[in-house]
């Protein structure tokens, strides 16, 4: 450090401990004029606006506590990775519906009937039209699109 120059810090403190003395006298007297007249408490610029700041406080945590505790405690649940296909047997002696949890984007169909132990299990769909009204069936492929087998509704374009 250069001779002759002072740190900043080193005033700064020399002038506070200079300031102390007259600051604590002029503390001990605006107390005594409190006492005398207690309205001059809120009167008081840093008083009133130091009470203000702990009223905000308060009420902005009232506030963040009343609304967190109406939200509800949701677990969150892992992402499925399978999904349930509806599947019906086309061996006409069984014809058993059922359902098998597979993969998302599985399509590697016939799978195995439990009931008759054959690859005969297809991917059902509902058939929505008058004639059937939500039966579940097996889709027929006629060329580039797919039909119901009982109305001959198209179900929309083969996969």
């Amino acid at each position: 450090m250069p001779v002759g120059k002072e740190p900043k810090l080193g005033l700064l403190l020399d002038a506070i401990r200079e300031g102390v003395p007259a600051a604590k006298a002029k503390f001990g007297e605006w107390c005594e004029t409190c006492r005398e007249e207690p309205t001059l408490i809120w009167q008081t610029p840093a008083i009133r606006y130091v009470t203000y700041a702990v009223v905000g406080l308060v009420g902005v945590l009232t506030v963040s506590a009343v609304a967190n505790s109406c939200v509800p405690n949701i677990d969150v649940q892992e992402r499925a990775t399978t999904t349930d296909h509806r599947v019906m047997c086309t061996n006409t002696d069984c014809a058993n519906t059922f359902v098998v949890d597979r993969p998302f984007g599985f399509d590697d169909f016939p799978v195995t009937c439990p009931k008759c132990s054959k690859q005969t299990g297809e991917r059902s769909v509902r058939c929505n039209s008058e004639t059937c009204k939500g039966r579940w069936i097996v889709r027929d492929r006629r060329g580039d699109r797919f039909v119901c087998p009982h109305c001959e509704t198209d179900l929309g374009p083969a996969d």
